[in-house]
């Protein structure tokens, strides 16, 4: 997982960049924040495993894919 988080926020910091350097607010500009929203999410995942957090750690890929907790839809 600690190797995991260091790719992740490598790849988080590079789609920010390319969300920067793209001032269009089009298809691309668009793509490029859902793809730093799930790298951010897979990074919050990885950081509530290493921090043995209490609750949910895929709440965050959760909320990223537009889904509820499966406890929600019952």
């Amino acid at each position: 997982m600690r190797r995991f988080r260091r790719e992740l926020e490598r790849f988080v910091a590079e789609f920010r960049e390319a969300e920067n350097l793209d001032r269009s607010s089009g298809e691309l500009c668009d793509l490029l924040q859902r793809i730093t929203a799930h790298e951010e999410a897979l990074l919050e995942f990885v950081l509530r495993e290493l921090a043995g957090s209490e609750g949910d750690s895929l709440d965050a890929v959760r909320s990223a894919l537009g889904e509820s907790h499966a406890s929600d839809r019952r």
